[in-house]
């Protein structure tokens, strides 16, 4: 008994110990981020940015399944791109997983008029907390969050102390072997309004899903990376899909 009491001890103390270690890098990076960000219209100071890029670097080798790891390279990439390092952005763009990309405020403007007055959404997969700022400038209230594509595909979420929900919404990963089930699971237990590429409802693969589809209004090509020039190949829509089979309203674009 003392020796399993000793282990379970030994181990809680080495998984504060790696806690600490990744709470003070990650609020570590998170002050040089700030620290440049408000020095870019002077500037930016290339130690600084060294320094920065080395942090950013050992934070994702060490913790590279934390989403932080996405948000840091994002915002590394960003940095360097103001200061002209073309090269170096480029590479830590590519770098950043397939699937984390924070949602632009133009992203919600077409999703807006079909939801009602104060919608109580839950958003499973909220990366930075983008989307949930938006739609709660909006109007809308989030009742909960998570950041976990293993969860929005599987668990079924207990609302039972919650006055309502109204809906999922979230930005969910776009791959295909990921985004079916996450499907699957959240329509089954609240009308889900999803956004990813428009693409996916002309493939033979969609078939099964849109018989649960509702809606599909058209978003358009987002601008993925702030202050870029450049747009996404992809146009995107939101889906709104439904525990019973339904037929499909198509919303064009807006003026």
């Amino acid at each position: 008994m003392k020796k399993i009491l000793l282990f379970a001890f030994a181990f809680i103390a080495l998984t504060a110990s790696s806690c600490s270690k990744k709470e003070k890098l990650s609020s570590q990076i998170n002050k040089q981020i700030d620290s440049l960000t408000h020095a870019m219209s002077s500037g930016v100071n290339g130690d600084q940015l060294k320094r920065l890029s080395e942090n950013v670097n050992l934070f994702t080798k060490n913790y590279s399944k934390d989403t932080l790891a996405a948000k840091f390279l994002f915002e590394l990439a960003r940095i360097e791109q103001t200061a002209e390092k073309f090269d170096d952005a480029i590479s830590n763009f590519e770098r950043i997983e397939k699937d984390f990309y924070p949602t632009p405020y133009k992203a919600i403007l077409p999703l807006l008029p079909h939801l009602s007055k104060d919608v109580w959404f839950y958003e499973p997969c909220c990366g930075a907390n983008d989307l949930i700022n938006h739609l709660e400038t909006a109007g809308h209230t989030c009742i909960g969050s998570s950041d976990s594509e293993v969860d929005a595909t599987t668990t079924k979420y207990n609302f039972n102390d919650l006055p309502r929900l109204d809906c999922f919404i979230t930005n969910p990963p776009w791959t295909r072997s990921i985004l079916h089930p996450i499907i699957e699971n959240l329509r089954n237990q609240a009308p889900t309004w999803l956004l990813f590429d428009a693409g996916w409802m002309h493939t033979k693969q969609s078939i099964p899903y849109l018989h649960y589809c509702s809606k599909i209004v058209s978003v358009g090509r987002l601008k993925w990376i702030p202050n870029s020039a450049y747009s996404s190949l992809d146009d995107c829509c939101w889906y709104l899909f439904e525990k019973e089979k339904t037929s499909t309203i198509f919303i064009g674009p807006i003026e």
